[in-house]
C-alpha cells in the first residue's frame, strides 16, 4: 500500500485530499501543526504526524517511511500586517518540503498551487490555461503562490524530483472551517451582503482533491493542471445564487476611483485592529475588471477528472454555510431544511 504524506492536512483542500486518498486505498499520513484544529479530520483513523513546513527537521521526521508527498499547506489569506507571513510559507515552505523529500528518497511530489499563479482574464470569453504565468501581481498571496510554484519546478530539475502542480480554481464546499476568502465571497452573495464581481470558474473541493490524487497517479512531471469545473458568467452566478438562496446579489464593484481610497482607509484600520480589510489596494490592482475564467480541458482530457456541475457546487456551498451557521435567520433555517448536513459533519 502506497503511503502518502499530506501537508496542510487540516485545511480545506488538504482534509478533502486525505479523505479521497483513504477512499482509494492509500495509507495516509497527515501532517499538521500542533495548534491546528482537527475538526476537518474528525472521525478518521489516521497516523498523524506533527510538524511545520517552515521546520525542515520536522518534515524529515514526518516523511520517514512515506513513498509520495502531496504538499497542500499554505496560508490562504489576502492581507497580513507583514506580507512575509503569507509569502514565506509559500516559498520557503515549498523549498523545505522538496529538500526534505530528497533527503527521504521520495521522488513523486504533487504541489498545490493556485490559479492566482496563472492570472486573470481581461475577457470573460477568453479563459486562461496552464501556459500563463502571473508576473504582475502585488498581492502577497498571489506573489507567494507564483514564486512558490516556480521554485518547485526549479528545485525539481536540480534535485531530479517528479513534481506536478495542481492549480485549483473557485474552490468551494465541505470541511472549510476557516471560511476561506473564496467561500466568504459566495456566502456574502447568498446573504445579500456582497456582490458577484466577475465571471468565474468554480469547483467542488472534492473534485479538487480528486485532481490531486489523479495528478499523483498519472500527472506528467513538470506539468501544471488547472483543477476546475463549470464556468459561469456574472448573470449565471446571480441567477443560480438567487434560485438556491432566494436572495438576488448585486453585480459588479464600484469604480476604482471609489474603491481605491476606501481600500486605503480599510488598510489603515486593519493595521490598528489586526483584522483583515474587506479589500486592499493590491487586490484592486490585481483583479479589478478581470475575470476568473479558465480552460480546464487539460485535467479532464489527460487525467480524467469529471467535476461536478456548477449548481451542485453552489448548493453544496450553501449547505455547508448553513451547517456552519454563517447564514443566519430565515435564510439559514430554510437552507438547513432543504439541504440537510451529512451525519458525519461536526461543528468545531
Amino acid at each position: 500500500m502506497t503511503r502518502v504524506l499530506v501537508t496542510g492536512a487540516t485545511g480545506h483542500i488538504g482534509a478533502n485530499i486525505v479523505r479521497d486518498l483513504l477512499a482509494h486505498d492509500y495509507d495516509v499520513v497527515p501532517l499538521a501543526r500542533s495548534s491546528s484544529s482537527r475538526a476537518a479530520l474528525a472521525g478518521l483513523d489516521l497516523n498523524e504526524r506533527i510538524g511545520d513546513i517552515l521546520d525542515r527537521n520536522s518534515l524529515r521526521a514526518a516523511m520517514e517511511g512515506c513513498d509520495q508527498v502531496i504538499h497542500a499547506a499554505a496560508v490562504y489569506q489576502l492581507w497580513a500586517p507583514d506580507p512575509d507571513d503569507i509569502i514565506r510559507p509559500a516559498v520557503e515552505g515549498t523549498r523545505n518540503v522538496l529538500l526534505a523529500a530528497e533527503d527521504a528518497g521520495i521522488k513523486r511530489i504533487v504541489c498545490t498551487s493556485s490559479i492566482a499563479a496563472i492570472g486573470y482574464s481581461e475577457d470573460p470569453k477568453r479563459p486562461l490555461d496552464e501556459s500563463s504565468w502571473n508576473d504582475r501581481a502585488r498581492s502577497p498571496y498571489i506573489r507567494g503562490k507564483t514564486e512558490g510554484e516556480r521554485l518547485a519546478f526549479e528545485l525539481a530539475s536540480e534535485l531530479n524530483l517528479e513534481v506536478v502542480t495542481v492549480l485549483p480554481v473557485g474552490v468551494l464546499g465541505r470541511f472549510d472551517y476557516r471560511k476561506t476568502p473564496t467561500t466568504a465571497g459566495v456566502v456574502d452573495s447568498f446573504a445579500g451582503k456582497g456582490p458577484v464581481i466577475a465571471a468565474a470558474t468554480v469547483c467542488d473541493v472534492r473534485d479538487v482533491a480528486r485532481a490531486h490524487v489523479l495528478a499523483l497517479e498519472k500527472g506528467t512531471p513538470g506539468e501544471r493542471y488547472i483543477a476546475g469545473g463549470d464556468t459561469l458568467s456574472m448573470a449565471e452566478q446571480i441567477d443560480l445564487i438567487e434560485q438556491i438562496g432566494g436572495r438576488r446579489p448585486k453585480a459588479g464593484l464600484p469604480p476604482k476611483a471609489v474603491l481605491w481610497p476606501a481600500a486605503a482607509l480599510m488598510e489603515a484600520i486593519a493595521r490598528l485592529t489586526g483584522k483583515p480589510p474587506l479589500i486592499t489596494r493590491d487586490s484592486i490592482h490585481d483583479v479589478l475588471g478581470r475575470h476568473f475564467v479558465y480552460d480546464t480541458s487539460k485535467i479532464r482530457d489527460q487525467l480524467g477528472l469529471e467535476p461536478r456541475d456548477a449548481r451542485t457546487v453552489l448548493e453544496e456551498t450553501a449547505r455547508w454555510a448553513a451547517f456552519m451557521g454563517w447564514l443566519d435567520g430565515d435564510l439559514g433555517e430554510d437552507l438547513r431544511k432543504r439541504y440537510p448536513p451529512d451525519q458525519d459533519w461536526v461543528r468545531p
